[in-house]
């Protein structure tokens, strides 16, 4: 190869070494810069979209924070108001008063329940209302079919 580089004119070697020069620095920005600056810009927008979703979760956060004390101060089952009471106001205002055929206290913030040929849309949507309007949880739920289609029969415990 050092004998093919010498057998070459002065102005070959010149031509060639501009040109190797000029590969080497094309190559490099083809093969490193290049991918740099995208990966440098991909990252730039991944950064902005990171602030923005964290920006979002925090005004949910204090949207969230805001309707747990809302919840709190409107309507949750208090000392004064038992679960058996808001269960039967619940009733009440929901339309599932007439399928009730049990209810009683367990302890001091519990109540069981037993409903019979509910109609299944009205009985989760009032468990629903009962855990937003009064801060009621189901503990424990058991559902069979009943005879008509879309009802059951329900057993559940509330706790506040």
């Amino acid at each position: 190869m050092k004998s093919w580089w010498q057998s070459l004119a002065k102005r070959e070697r010149l031509f060639l070494s501009v040109g190797i020069v000029f590969l080497i620095v094309v190559s490099a920005y083809v093969f490193v810069y290049t991918p740099m600056v995208r990966t440098h810009e991909r990252m730039q927008e991944d950064l902005l979209a990171l602030r923005a979703e964290r920006d979002w979760m925090r005004q949910a956060s204090r949207e969230a924070a805001a309707l747990v004390s809302q919840q709190k101060r409107r309507g949750a089952v208090s000392a004064t108001q038992s679960p058996l009471l808001a269960v039967q106001k619940s009733a009440d205002a929901m339309g599932v008063r007439a399928y009730l055929t049990r209810f009683e206290t367990e302890s001091n913030n519990a109540v069981r329940v037993r409903l019979e040929d509910v109609p299944l849309d009205a009985m989760v949507f009032w468990l629903q209302s009962l855990a937003r309007d009064y801060g009621l949880s189901v503990r424990q739920l058991a559902l069979e079919p009943a005879e008509s289609p879309n009802t059951c029969h329900v057993s559940l415990s509330l706790e506040a």
